[in-house]
């Protein structure tokens, strides 16, 4: 039986195969490689394309996502297709292949010199469905892309020998994606049959939505890093002039010879005569090629400039590429009726908005008898410290954004956004990605909000508070955006990375009996968020089990939630003293809040009426949730002390909750 029977561990395969070969090994041709890889190559590991030897080529594509597709019509060129992962996977191609007990149809067992393998007797899957439930990776294709359709098997292990090299190819097999890894696919056998030589094929799932938020691009392997630190280490050398080994593709080019002219290009004098005579044709070629070697290094660094420039920022990629698993059981993505979701407000007109003029008040200081603690964004007088700010009613809020770090000033045309996660009292919270990528949470007004100038006061000062926020347990602020020609309110918005398991109401619903030694830690993370808000004059106002995120194992609060202009009155989770709307809110509204998170921790379910806990939830939460809930705001724990008995707890299930006394 192959060691890669069940393996899609191609960058090892593929290191090993070049070792084998050399470093004059014979190279594939490939289409140009997508510059997005390219440009990371250069930024990363600061190395060229052709500085790596042919099978790194192919590794790097494979470690990237990115499998070539056969053109349906044989017209045009074949088109890179870079392949997705579920965001609560590892995010690694190298666990994409999917076990034959797994695969959703029949299959039959055939024979190979390297032993026995399993392959589909069908070339489509007749349940898709059941396919999408186990395919671990999914397929979305752009309009304009036709990808050919095999009649070959829609799943097969592998059954190469060592020293074949793979060459993944997309197919298409009816509804299915399917990735085929035998070197020449044009003769890759037809379902039903048993070759002696079967490449692994892996089925896909078919992505719908290009900004499908359970699915994720992949991660770089260790191995693949390794591999590029090594060539980055070694003597640069010039890659060999050899013809390519055999391959189904067609050449990109197939003469080089000049189109425009049929005699040959002059040659350039070897020496200068004894007489001079040959010095003015010298100078000129000489002069000639000088100012054509300056003119294309210009070149070249203008297109770098620009490329340089159309990235927009020069960030670390690695923010928008942890892995979601991180040790413990596997969280469920984001569920489908998410996607149902649409924008309420169209977003292509907010440039006809103007923006509301009026100077900001940032929050004033009020002191109680159980906190030191101020208030929250939206009471206005003198900051945190005592320093009064001057009311210029010709000030435009707007313009408070323009002393904030050029880095997080993101250019909108890079952001798009169109799944609605959840709603404050004047703002839309959706899913998004930035340039097309890199997934991301947004925030942004209502357009009726943006009318209101208080409102939008109030908005930039969230702007320029997340601009400071550095916690681990706050999902990381990213940046902002607006129209730059407009300056339009109603086109700013607050931008944070996105938590792939969505919320923590999402992810109690999907992931039912958890056991509380679990959640009392997810509990201890988010409280740790909230503690961080407090310490620094910031109240939350809309706390429930949406506002906090889950980037397994750890629960983060989500910034965006933050909501600074009016805390709801209504709703299990609202303090009594808001309810009847006899004081502000402030930090014992939000551990009122956190005490009616615990309980729909404790039923993992949203809470209907008033809470309650189960008879199976430990004495020592429901203590937490007593102390918290407490009618009367000025007995109620700071959200330290909740800390201190979260801890104890953890630590001891059958505790006191000590942290109270």
């Amino acid at each position: 039986m192959s060691r890669w029977i069940d393996r899609a561990d191609y960058v090892v395969r593929f290191q090993e195969l070049a070792a084998k070969q050399g470093p004059d090994a014979t190279p594939a041709v490939l289409p140009p490689p997508p510059q997005a890889m390219v440009d990371r190559l250069k930024d990363d590991f600061q190395l060229d394309w052709d500085d790596l030897p042919p099978l790194a080529h192919e590794a790097l594509l494979w470690d990237s996502g990115y499998i070539l597709a056969t053109d349906a019509t044989s017209t045009s060129m074949d088109a890179w297709v870079q392949v997705r992962l579920p965001c609560d996977s590892s995010r690694h191609m190298q666990d994409i292949a999917i076990a034959a007990s797994t695969f959703p149809g029949a299959t039959q067992q055939c024979a190979s010199a390297s032993g026995s393998y399993l392959r589909s007797s069908d070339s489509t899957v007749a349940d898709a469905k059941a396919l999408a439930a186990v395919a671990r990776c999914g397929v979305f294709v752009k309009k304009g892309v036709g990808i050919a359709t095999s009649t070959a098997s829609v799943y097969s292990q592998d059954a190469l020998a060592d020293s074949v090299v793979p060459e993944p190819r997309l197919f298409l097999h009816g509804a299915v994606h399917a990735i085929h890894t035998i070197p020449d696919a044009s003769i890759e056998a037809p379902a039903g049959t048993c070759p002696g030589d079967g490449g692994m094929i892996i089925p896909c799932r078919s992505i719908a939505s290009e900004n499908d938020p359970t699915f994720c691009f992949p991660l770089q392997s260790s191995a693949m890093v390794t591999w590029l630190k090594e060539i980055q280490r070694a003597p640069r050398r010039s890659r060999p002039v050899t013809s390519p080994r055999p391959t189904t593709m067609t050449p990109l080019t197939t003469s080089v010879t000049n189109p425009f002219s049929s005699s040959p290009m002059p040659s350039l004098p070897t020496a200068a005569s004894p007489t001079g005579e040959s010095s003015p044709n010298l100078l000129w070629y000489l002069g000639g090629g000088g100012g054509g070697l300056v003119l294309l290094v210009l070149l070249l660094i203008g297109l770098r400039y620009r490329t340089k420039r159309s990235r927009q920022l020069e960030w670390d990629r690695a923010q928008f590429h942890q892995t979601t698993r991180r040790g413990g059981s596997m969280p469920s993505p984001l569920p489908e009726e998410l996607l149902s979701y649409t924008k309420t407000k169209p977003r292509t007109a907010y440039d006809l908005v103007l923006s509301p003029h009026e100077a900001l008040h940032p929050p004033h200081r009020i002191e109680s008898p159980n906190y030191s603690i101020a208030q929250d964004f939206a009471d206005n007088g003198t900051t945190s410290t005592g320093a009064s700010v001057a009311d210029d009613s010709d000030s435009d809020p707007m313009q408070r954004l323009l002393h904030l770090p050029p880095a997080l000033h993101l250019a909108i045309e890079a952001l798009e956004w169109d799944v609605l996660l959840d709603r404050t009292s004047a703002a839309e919270i959706y899913y998004g990605q930035f340039q097309q990528y890199h997934a991301i949470a947004l925030k942004i007004l209502q357009v009726e909000a943006a009318q209101d100038r208080a409102t939008v006061a109030l908005f930039v000062q969230e702007v320029v508070c997340l601009a400071t926020f550095r916690h681990a347990s706050l999902v990381p602020f990213v940046g902002f955006g607006y129209d730059d020609v407009t300056k339009s309110a109603c086109s700013l918005v607050a931008v944070t990375e996105y938590c792939p398991q969505g919320s923590l109401r999402t992810f109690l619903g999907a992931n039912p009996y958890l056991d509380w030694s679990l959640k009392v830690s997810m509990a201890l993370s988010a409280a740790q968020g909230l503690q961080y808000l407090h310490a620094r004059n910031v109240v939350h106002r809309n706390w429930t089990a949406q506002a906090v995120w889950i980037d397994w194992p750890a629960a983060k609060v989500s910034p965006l939630h933050i909501d600074s202009s009016t805390a709801s009155t209504t709703g299990v989770h609202v303090a009594p003293e808001l309810q009847r709307q006899a004081e502000i809110a402030s930090t014992a509204s939000d551990v009122y809040a956190f005490g009616a998170m615990l309980c729909e921790m404790d039923a993992q379910m949203p809470l209907k009426g008033k809470p309650s806990l189960s008879q199976t939830c430990p004495d020592e939460v429901v203590a937490i949730v007593r102390h918290c809930m407490e009618p009367s705001r000025r007995k109620r724990p700071t959200i330290a002390q909740v800390i201190d008995a979260l801890v104890a707890t953890r630590a001891n299930l059958d505790g006191d909750c000590s942290g109270f006394i």
